[in-house]
């Protein structure tokens, strides 16, 4: 096992540690408890400092990244919270016939909400190609996957029995 992925191995052994066993996929970032929002900046602010590190990124480039990276995470957050309300609205409403009207008004809102996070990500990735190398921003798209992967892999064990991890 060579050393990046014996120190990336290790990242994800602590994250265990600050992610309850108990956590369920699907409400992971739904949780409205102090602690656990803690746990998530921890996660996110962790996340930053891998990518320092994976982009090899210089002072004033890590500067202008963080302005852009920062002002998409902010964006997606309060995009996602108005897609849950609005998911969560549909939900109350969904078994009435009477309601078709507001279902598709619903499902509009919803899909244009969708739109808005591809077209934030989009624009997230003209800019950031204006201040990174073509290689750095390579390196992003590959740390955003793995990162991803291996969070999703940490909560799927996290939520396995002691005997079977």
């Amino acid at each position: 096992m060579n050393y990046k992925k014996i120190k990336f191995t290790l990242f994800f052994v602590v994250l265990l540690f600050l992610i309850p066993i108990s956590i369920n996929a699907q409400n992971f970032r739904d949780r409205k408890d102090q602690d656990f929002g803690k746990r998530w900046d921890r996660i996110e602010e962790f996340k930053k400092l891998k990518m320092i590190e994976e982009l090899k990124l210089s002072d004033e480039e890590s500067v202008k990244f963080y302005s852009k990276y920062n002002q998409l995470t902010s964006q997606f957050k309060e995009i996602e919270t108005e897609r849950r309300k609005a998911i969560n609205d549909l939900e109350k409403i969904v078994n009435d016939p009477s309601r078709s009207a507001e279902l598709e008004k619903k499902i509009d809102y919803i899909e244009s909400l969708e739109q808005r996070m591809l077209n934030n990500r989009l624009t997230f990735m003209s800019e950031i190609r204006k201040i990174l190398s073509l290689d750095k921003v390579a390196r992003y798209i590959v740390f955003e996957r793995n990162f991803q992967r291996e969070l999703q892999r940490i909560v799927r064990d996290a939520k396995k029995p002691p005997f079977e991890r």
